[in-house]
């Protein structure tokens, strides 16, 4: 059953993702027009990793590139699936990552944003 992902939750399947691609990762602009949450069968953008090692299927997240938001809290569904602020965090390190930010940076950044007082120390 997937997980409902906390704060705290969010940011440690962040750092995993992170720690895999690396610090200065920066995810590929598919066609120029943004991020995608699966790619060839597999979770694509940094918050599809977090959600998909939260134990969402691959087609519900496919599922996602079809909405029309501008933020990953503004999918109706997704919010059912992580509490508002994590929701916060993962929309602000997307937003960097839409931006060409490196992985890294883009979580440290979410993190001056919404982050918690010793998040970066993490």
């Amino acid at each position: 059953m997937p997980e409902f992902l906390t704060y705290d939750r969010a940011l440690e399947l962040l750092r995993e993702v992170i720690a895999e691609k690396g610090e200065d990762y920066v995810y590929p602009r598919v066609g120029g027009t943004g991020c995608y949450y699966v790619r060839d069968g597999a979770p694509s953008c940094g918050v599809g990793h977090v959600f998909y090692r939260a134990g969402r299927p691959l087609e519900v997240l496919a599922g996602l590139d079809k909405q029309d938001t501008a933020s990953v809290g503004g999918c109706p569904m997704v919010q059912h699936w992580a509490e508002p602020e994590a929701l916060r965090l993962l929309d602000a390190f997307q937003c960097q990552q839409d931006l060409g930010v490196a992985w890294g940076l883009s979580l440290s950044r979410a993190l001056d944003e919404f982050g918690r007082p010793g998040d970066h120390d993490g």
